[in-house]
């Protein structure tokens, strides 16, 4: 009679073995948790491109019209309530037409356009909002300090005060909307063709870029600006790679754009806000440079992998 041998109890003094641990899905990846034909993409672009500029151009024309308060062919004269909620009405459409093409055309999570785990980081959202509001901030004033064209100080506190909520509000929404847009989907949609990081970074810098050369500002520098727009955009990109999730990227597009609304604007801003100073010109050449150095610091301070200690390296068995 063959004898069955059981395998020993373990000690209760001994450690418990280690969990196994499944590897955090790529984010460049995420699309693959649903239905990924060239037919469904064709259906969700086409979605996406009918709630924008269908959907929203109806909602905003509509509004101009009942309204009367905003004629998009009249001169720009400075800042109108009315006129920058106006502009803004197609990315609550655009923010739809994401959400119906992701959940129902592609049918996998909504949430998989932010993250591959359980729940969304808010803290890191922060961490991006804060250190790019910082270096934006000291990047301002050393140009306010050093530069040929000092700020010119344009802050009215009541009015300031009743744009602060408007603002907060519709850029915040304008800048999120654009990342799922952009760092998400369209990144995620280019993922499934390859996986080499600066590859993805290249092609979504560049679809980030060409949209921006209609800004009224390029004009100040054609070229300088484009590489300005092409390496905001490849470097949010890589941020996204690296840390395999998009809250830092949403940080750092909404903090980025509430500071050249609220704080420091000039005047060939694509929409004119009621900031508290106003620069003389736009430093084309500058911008870059500085963007470049900031990028290197944000890099530095928030996606520099740390190096492996003794406690995380693989334990060597002893006899």
């Amino acid at each position: 009679m063959r004898s069955i041998q059981r395998s020993p109890r373990p000690s209760p003094t001994s450690p418990p073995p280690p969990a196994s641990e499944s590897p955090q899905p790529e984010f460049s990846q995420l699309a693959r948790l649903g239905l990924v034909s060239w037919r469904r993409h064709v259906a969700a672009i086409l979605t996406i491109v009918f709630f924008w500029f269908g959907l929203g151009t109806a909602a905003t024309v509509a509004v101009a019209t009942f309204t009367g308060v905003y004629d998009p062919s009249a001169p720009r004269d400075g800042f109108s309530l009315s006129g920058y909620l106006l502009i803004s009405v197609p990315f609550p459409f655009l923010l739809a037409g994401l959400a119906v093409a992701v959940r129902f055309i592609h049918k996998r999570p909504l949430r998989s356009l932010i993250t591959p785990l359980a729940r969304v980081n808010l803290w890191r959202v922060l961490q991006g909002f804060g250190l790019i509001l910082a270096l934006v901030a000291a990047t301002s004033g050393g140009w306010a300090l050093l530069g040929p064209d000092p700020y010119q100080l344009v802050f009215h506190p009541q009015r300031w005060l009743l744009a602060l909520p408007l603002i907060l509000v519709v850029t915040t929404l304008q800048a999120s909307t654009e990342e799922l847009l952009m760092r998400s989907y369209l990144l995620q949609t280019v993922g499934l063709l390859t996986r080499r990081t600066w590859l993805l970074a290249g092609i979504n810098g560049l679809l980030f870029a060409v949209p921006h050369l209609t800004n009224p500002e390029v004009g100040l520098g054609p070229a300088l600006l484009f590489a300005f727009y092409l390496s905001f955009g490849a470097f949010v990109t890589l941020v996204t790679l690296r840390d395999n999730r998009l809250e830092l990227a949403l940080g750092m597009h909404a903090a980025n754009n509430l500071f050249a609304a609220l704080i420091v604007t000039h005047p060939n801003s694509t929409i004119p806000t009621e900031a508290i100073w106003q620069a003389g010109v736009l430093n084309p050449a500058y911008n870059l440079i500085i963007f470049l150095i900031g990028a290197a610091i944000f890099y530095r301070l928030l996606l520099r992998r740390p190096r492996a200690t003794a406690a995380t390296r693989q334990p060597t068995q002893t006899s």
